[in-house]
């Protein structure tokens, strides 16, 4: 016996009339009442088969009046838009969903350990405060002399300029950087100083 029109079995050998399935043009699937419907958003079908739309997957998502396709920009998970284009979501931010919003900042004092995070469960590294940085492993390490960090969460110290140079470590400031000359001033100046207080006991 033959399928009624514009229907046919998945496979051959069918003994039943219910094994007969309604065939959908490109973009479309069985609803599951053998009635042909559009692909659900985020979805697409690109021939005629008895099978189910399937996911957009990637930048790509599939238009109102095209399901045959991915074919307009829709940012994945742990991507967002900027400046028409998708790009990873920045360490300290995340996104779970599919979409052309805005990655979500991490909640608390914490940051995740790489960009393009998908979920909240990745913020889990702590934020390093300024002057200092965070190492491979994840700790926080306070930035050495010669180094400063003016901004929170960041894997490396920025080093002071040529000719400058900073006596104490976890310095917050550009500012503390001074110049070499006038730190080498400074240091006879307290050299002398003690100089001057040892020779002032000794006479006494």
């Amino acid at each position: 016996m033959q399928c009624p029109n514009d229907t046919s079995t998945y496979d051959e050998g069918s003994t039943n009339l219910t094994a007969c399935t309604i065939k959908c043009p490109a973009g479309q699937e069985n609803d599951g009442t053998e009635t042909c419907r559009s692909c659900p958003d985020d979805e697409f079908k690109s021939e005629a088969s008895f099978g189910d739309c399937q996911p957009c997957t990637g930048d790509l998502t599939s238009s109102h009046s095209n399901r045959t396709a991915c074919t307009i920009r829709f940012c994945d998970v742990g991507r967002e838009d900027k400046s028409d284009t998708c790009s990873d979501c920045l360490e300290g931010f995340y996104k779970s969903q599919r979409g052309n919003m805005e990655c979500t900042n991490c909640p608390g004092n914490k940051t995740t350990s790489s960009r393009a995070a998908t979920s909240m469960s990745e913020c889990t590294v702590e934020l390093c405060k300024l002057g200092q940085y965070r190492d491979f492993t994840n700790i926080c390490q306070d930035c050495s002399p010669d180094f400063f960090q003016n901004e929170p969460g960041q894997t490396t110290c920025i080093q002071c300029p040529v000719g400058y140079m900073s006596l104490q470590a976890r310095s917050t400031e550009a500012s503390s950087c001074k110049s070499k000359c006038v730190l080498s001033v400074q240091n006879i100046q307290h050299l002398l100083e003690r100089i001057d207080k040892v020779y002032t006991i000794v006479t006494i």
